[in-house]
């Protein structure tokens, strides 16, 4: 199977974090075609994530962004649009998109979602994507 890893510029220290840590979970799992694309923001995943299935023939796709609760309303507006981008790009493809987006209110809350007691959500996003890639019994469709 080859695998498209999404991920975002914004906050770049931790969502190079998740995608290390996806890229290291699938490579642990036997994927061996890993391609990456980093884009702006969270916003950005879902034509990111449609780029990769269309151009580099990705048969699965994990989104990493992270969004951190400010003052204003943007926070609710972002974390909504990159979801439904996400969720779009799957139904319209047929491949699975792993949403490795966390949606926070305190760095404490983000430490613990990457480095802490919860996990990685760049693994967890990156499981969940190649479970339904095997679900699915996808092989590689290169053009």
């Amino acid at each position: 199977m080859k695998a498209g890893i999404v991920w975002a510029e914004f906050n770049h220290r931790y969502t190079e974090a998740m995608k290390n840590a996806a890229i290291e979970f699938l490579q642990q799992n036997e994927v061996q075609h890993i391609s990456e694309f980093k884009v702006p923001g969270a916003f950005e995943l879902g034509l990111g994530a449609q780029h990769m299935i269309q151009n580099e023939a990705c048969d699965f796709v994990v989104c990493i962004a992270v969004v951190i609760r400010g003052d204003t309303s943007h926070y609710d507006l972002v974390c909504k649009a990159a979801q439904e981008g996400c969720l779009n790009v799957s139904l319209k493809t047929g491949r699975p998109v792993g949403f490795g987006v966390l949606t926070v209110d305190t760095f404490e809350q983000l430490y613990d979602r990457i480095w802490g007691a919860k996990g990685n959500g760049g693994v967890h996003a990156a499981s969940a994507a190649l479970k339904m890639a095997q679900k699915l019994d996808f092989k590689s469709n290169s053009k």
